[in-house]
């Protein structure tokens, strides 16, 4: 039942995008259930069915390659491009928690580099990513004149920004809080 109920949460939430209800902003949480639905039936999956390492990973490549094309082409500028994307990044998820354990350079990648310190910080950039991009907002003015390249600097300029202010963050704050933690 719990499967059903969030298929149809996939499937009701870019309905809902599509009505354009005035008294909902477009980052109410009722507009990306999709995502979220996605994310509790991998969970939901993962936990009710066994398949095989090898499955799973079938699964995840099909739904990077079916959720990514979509966002770039039929899905593109619709209600529905949320929904293709989750799929695809759904099928990402499913990929990183497939291979884990695995001995194989994708496995390698996930636990080691950049993907792995992202994932140290990515708490503080999830607290001061709409800050950075609103005290940096004088730069996206000035780059809308630079079309393509320059949104795609401001894109840049916010990660590095963000990566930034949340490395700060962990270093000198929350990496000190949790050594605390063994007091508690």
């Amino acid at each position: 039942m719990l499967a059903a109920v969030l298929g149809a949460a996939v499937v009701a939430a870019p309905l809902f995008r599509m009505s354009h209800f005035a008294w909902i902003t477009p980052t109410h949480t009722l507009t990306h259930l999709d995502g979220i639905a996605t994310g509790s039936l991998l969970a939901v999956g993962l936990h009710c069915i066994e398949l095989s390492r090898r499955a799973w990973l079938a699964i995840a490549v099909a739904g990077i390659l079916v959720g990514f094309c979509a966002a770039g082409t039929v899905a593109g500028g619709t209600a529905w491009l949320d929904t293709a994307l989750s799929a695809g990044f759904g099928g990402m998820v499913l990929g990183a928690i497939a291979s884990t354990g695995a001995r194989n350079p994708v496995n390698a990648v996930l636990r080691r580099g950049p993907l792995a310190f992202l994932g140290k910080i990515s708490y503080g950039m999830y607290m001061v990513h709409i800050m950075v991009f609103i005290y940096f907002g004088w730069f996206d003015q000035r780059m809308n004149a630079h079309g393509v390249v320059g949104r795609m600097a401001v894109v840049a300029f916010r990660l590095v920004a963000s990566v930034a202010a949340a490395s700060v963050l962990w270093y000198g704050l929350e990496s000190r809080i949790l050594r605390l933690k063994r007091y508690f």
